[in-house]
């Protein structure tokens, strides 16, 4: 041998050469072979594919041989472990505290994999649904019914502000017996949310409108065609607000009594005192005053509000002397002022009192013998009928006014009419 040959210095001393100790054979197998020292194995010494199925004996492999994190998800084949593979005590690991959280995620469960046959009654309770996790578009129609929500389990509390509209609620579905006595007020109601369109022919009769005053009226809403008094379009209508315009009318009032100015008699207590407004078979203005000739000649001048609405083709005027003069003499009538003149050449300075009459501007020639009478429900006729009539009433006096878009006019106060009304539409 080598060391038989070789002398080792060591220490600068000479000393005898050992041989190696001799190895008995190692047949690996798991009766007599020698312990392996730790570590000796590693992955790094096992062959690819060295260890199979085959190699390794049953439950020769353990949780305590297995080191914390060692067999991880890289070093598993896909499709390696099956549910043939995952066995304890006589059943599958599919408990709960055997699954870590956040293992089994909506994309590893298959569609239609849970299904109601496979959950627990009552298994699935508020506590375990996600705040919002169940939206609208998660629902299938109709698929929550009445039959499936218990009672009271739906409370104010838990519908969203807005979450109700009128879209979603059934025609009928919302009766008078749902609905608790004083539970919806006024201010319950959006402004402008029940409209004409939404309350029922009649619905709203006499005795469910408390009385009404102008507060409840606002501007433009109430015409004479919306009031109907049974006999006619209105029976009386009492105005307490004060004001120059209490009432505005655009149109004419016509009327079978008298315009009465009317006021507790001021000294006979129990009394009123009533005066009727003049009457005649014209629209006319008058100005009146007092004045004094200047060398037996006088010019007066109308006053602005006079002149603004007033027709010059039709004034008069009578003339009342204060004074002793020779007499007065309308000595001539304009669009702006009369002038007076002392008869027989006068020249005094005799004072006179006047009045003036003319007739309102655009109403010269108005026809006060109209044909036809006001309209009034005759006796034994029906509603329906004294409607018609006077609606066919109102368009022949449409068109009798004439005009080149009278029958533009006929149309918009027809159309109007079924607006109003609320009824089938009526013949033009």
């Amino acid at each position: 041998m080598l060391t038989d040959l070789i002398q080792k210095v060591f220490g600068n001393k000479e000393v005898a050469d050992t041989p190696f100790p001799v190895v008995p054979v190692h047949t690996h197998n798991s009766v007599d072979s020698p312990a392996l020292a730790p570590g000796s194995v590693s992955t790094v010494n096992i062959k690819p594919d060295a260890v199979d199925e085959s190699k390794l004996m049953d439950l020769s492999v353990t949780e305590e041989k297995l080191a914390e994190a060692a067999v991880a998800t890289q070093k598993i084949k896909d499709d390696a472990i099956t549910a043939a593979k995952v066995w304890k005590g006589g059943s599958v690991i599919t408990l709960s505290a055997q699954i870590a959280e956040a293992i089994i995620l909506t994309a590893h469960i298959q569609d239609l994999a849970v299904k109601w046959a496979k959950i627990g009654n009552l298994e699935v309770g508020n506590s375990k649904i996600m705040d919002a996790a169940i939206s609208n578009a998660k629902i299938q129609d109709l698929s929550v019914t009445n039959g499936k929500i218990g009672l009271l389990e739906v409370g104010n509390s838990r519908i969203m502000n807005a979450a109700i509209s009128t879209a979603k609620i059934q025609d009928l579905a919302v009766e008078w017996a749902q609905i608790a006595a004083l539970a919806i007020g006024n201010s319950k109601i959006m402004d402008a949310a029940i409209s004409t369109a939404k309350i029922q022919n009649l619905a709203v009769t006499d005795a469910e409108v408390n009385d009404l005053n102008a507060a409840k009226i606002s501007a433009g809403l109430m015409t004479a065609d919306r009031i109907w008094g049974g006999s006619g379009y209105f029976d009386y209508i009492q105005v307490r607000e004060c004001g120059t315009q209490a009432v505005n009318v655009a149109g004419n009032i016509n009327k079978t009594g008298t315009c009465n100015f009317a006021i507790p008699h001021p000294f006979k207590p129990g009394k009123q005192l009533v005066y009727t407004g003049i009457e005649s078979a014209e629209v006319m203005l008058v100005e009146r005053g007092s004045n004094q000739l200047q060398n037996g000649l006088k010019r007066i001048d109308f006053s602005d509000h006079y002149k603004a609405v007033s027709d010059p083709r039709k004034t008069t005027a009578y003339l009342t002397p204060r004074e002793d003069c020779k007499g007065l003499l309308l000595l001539e009538t304009a669009e702006d002022h009369i002038t007076v003149k002392e008869m027989g050449n006068g020249k005094s300075n005799a004072k006179f009192d006047y009045i003036i009459f003319t007739v309102r501007k655009g109403f010269y020639g108005v026809d006060f013998e109209p044909e036809d009478l006001s309209l009034l429900q005759n006796d034994g006729e029906d509603e329906e009928s004294f409607k018609q009539r006077y609606h066919d009433h109102r368009i022949k006096l449409i068109r009798k006014k004439g005009g080149p878009d009278v029958e533009q006019k006929v149309n918009e106060f027809h159309q109007a009419w079924i607006s109003t009304q609320g009824k089938k539409e009526v013949k033009t």
